[in-house]
């Protein structure tokens, strides 16, 4: 049986820098993609020369986080902040740059455990 994992919103994904490419479906749902805010100094928007209209944006750390490690943008958020997936190479990668430790799968109940408990 495959783990299943949950996100617990630590936010590493989004801290440890990189890059999201952005086309001109995420910047039509999420303008704010292509207004740079550099607040924190560490961001900055390049556009690609490209047909598509498509944007890198490089960011470290994400400057649409709020200060509990939250995505300010999560309903809109690109497609490549979507296919990231709890629990993932990635995640754990980025959760051990940040020294957290790794997500554990969450436990399945199984029906036969739901029915001895109830």
């Amino acid at each position: 049986m495959e783990s299943t994992y949950e996100c617990d919103c630590c936010g590493a994904c989004c801290k440890t820098g990189g890059f999201v490419e952005c086309d001109a479906v995420d910047t039509l749902r999420a303008p704010e993609l292509l207004t740079p805010k550099l607040a924190n100094g560490y961001c900055q928007q390049d556009l690609i020369d490209d047909p598509d209209k498509r944007i890198l944006l490089v960011m470290n750390p994400c400057r649409f986080l709020d200060g509990d490690h939250r995505c300010t943008i999560y309903p809109q958020r690109p497609f490549d902040c979507v296919a990231a997936l709890a629990g993932e190479d990635h995640c754990q990668g980025a959760r051990a740059q940040q020294g957290l430790p790794p997500l554990e799968p969450v436990r399945r109940v199984q029906v036969e455990e739901v029915a001895r408990v109830g």
